[in-house]
């Protein structure tokens, strides 16, 4: 599965039931004219693999209305968890 989108609360992507939470913090630098996304942490995300209990999860991050590649990001595959720590910035121009 690529990615898991459950637009607002709960709901269901294919087979899996998505939950869980993404701590995050915005910021605009003025000074490099862009907008930082700090992707912290998720916790007690839905597991793809059941069995195992846990998942290979990212976070994307989309600056609508631009659809093209370059208002899109996205983080590094924390692999086997279901409470990845990513302490990552994705900045937009």
């Amino acid at each position: 599965m690529a990615s898991v989108y459950s637009g607002a609360g709960e709901g269901r992507y294919g087979t899996v039931t998505v939950r869980g939470e993404v701590e995050f913090a915005l910021q605009y630098n003025y000074k490099a004219g862009a907008l930082e996304v700090l992707i912290k942490q998720c916790r007690d995300l839905a597991p793809v693999d059941i069995k195992r209990n846990r998942s290979d999860p990212y976070v994307k991050v989309y600056l609508l209305p631009d659809k093209s590649k370059s208002g899109k990001r996205k983080t590094k595959v924390k692999k086997h968890t279901l409470n990845p720590i990513f302490d990552e910035t994705l900045k937009v121009k």
